[in-house]
């Protein structure tokens, strides 16, 4: 019986200007993105100017956890493509 793959994911909450790591997590293959962004925000102890991210984490959940854990400062994300 061939053994089932699986991997970690390693989400990074980076510094633009700096390039720093400010924040991380690691979470299982089967963990979607936009359970990170609040554990992430939590941990980054300075201010926060705005949060880009891939197209996974575009829609209203990741828009509400912005607002609440840093309030109302500019967020980017490439629309999540569909695929149907």
């Amino acid at each position: 019986m061939k053994a089932r793959r699986t991997w970690k994911k390693l989400h990074l909450a980076v510094d633009a200007g700096t390039e720093l790591v400010m924040a991380s997590t690691l979470t299982a293959n089967d963990m979607g993105d936009t359970s990170q962004v609040a554990p992430l925000l939590a941990q980054v102890k300075a201010d926060i100017g705005s949060v880009t991210a891939d197209g996974a984490n575009d829609g209203a959940p990741t828009y509400d956890i912005i607002a609440a854990q840093a309030g109302n400062i500019p967020s980017s994300f490439p629309p999540c493509e569909r695929r149907y």
